[in-house]
């Protein structure tokens, strides 16, 4: 398993970011159009497949700050997990 997340885009209209580590899709960052313009905490939601950790992860104001709490929280994850 990779230490790194590979971002890539896919989806639907292929407007989301997917990240992956090898063949495994484990994070996946996409707009929440229903209440993602009224929501404080900004359009963008952080979703992942990781065992252990809840599926929504939350709302980011622009895709970098997903990707950034997604690394940080891939690290931790392959800690806890003991690589």
């Amino acid at each position: 398993m990779n230490e790194k997340i590979q971002w890539g885009r896919g989806g639907w209209h292929n407007q989301d970011e997917i990240g992956s580590s090898g063949k495994w899709q484990t994070f996946r960052i996409y707009y929440d159009g229903v209440s993602g313009s009224k929501n404080e905490a900004g359009p963008w939601i952080l979703s992942t497949s990781l065992p252990g950790i809840k599926s929504e992860l939350g709302h980011f104001k622009d895709i970098e700050t997903a990707k950034a709490k997604a690394e940080f929280l891939w690290k931790y994850w392959l800690e806890k997990a003991g690589k």
